[in-house]
């Protein structure tokens, strides 16, 4: 049964990513300089240490850190719909007040985009102070350019 929600949540993850990039690229009308390899890999570092300072911010209980990671017009889409907007910051709090897990990771398993989004494919474990997992899931996001810094655009976890 859990191999069949791996392979289930890895197809969806991987529907989710692709319309989601065709969608963000097919609104770009302007013509922008591809990225080349290494802007990708400097990208997806600077992505990874967001990612981290996510964490850090979960460990700490600190939602308004957790929420300063989004976009403006940053959403994280669940299954009952967009939260955005200063919904984001009373659902994080709510999230993080009521678990008892601090320790959350992001292993990036996918990375590419360009100027203007990147996308990251992952999986997340919460682990509690034993080192036990406790959840493990995949998620998609869609990071946006935002005043030089990339920020959380699409956060969709599966």
């Amino acid at each position: 049964m859990r191999k069949s929600r791996i392979i289930i949540n890895t197809i969806l993850l991987t529907i989710c990513s692709f319309v989601t990039f065709s969608n963000i690229k097919a609104q770009s009308t302007e013509a922008k300089p591809e990225m080349t390899a290494t802007d990708i890999q400097k990208a997806r570092v600077l992505i990874e240490n967001i990612d981290k300072k996510f964490s850090e911010a979960y460990r700490d209980v600190d939602s308004i850190a957790i929420t300063s990671f989004y976009a403006k017009d940053g959403e994280m889409l669940t299954q009952h719909g967009a939260i955005k907007g200063g919904d984001l910051l009373s659902t994080w709090n709510r999230m993080i007040q009521g678990d008892s897990t601090r320790n959350l990771e992001f292993i990036t398993t996918a990375f590419t985009g360009d100027n203007e989004y990147m996308v990251e494919l992952g999986i997340y474990e919460m682990k509690d102070d034993n080192g036990i997992a406790k959840d493990k899931g995949n998620y998609v996001v869609v990071w946006k350019q935002e005043s030089g810094t990339w920020k959380l655009y699409r956060d969709i976890g599966l």
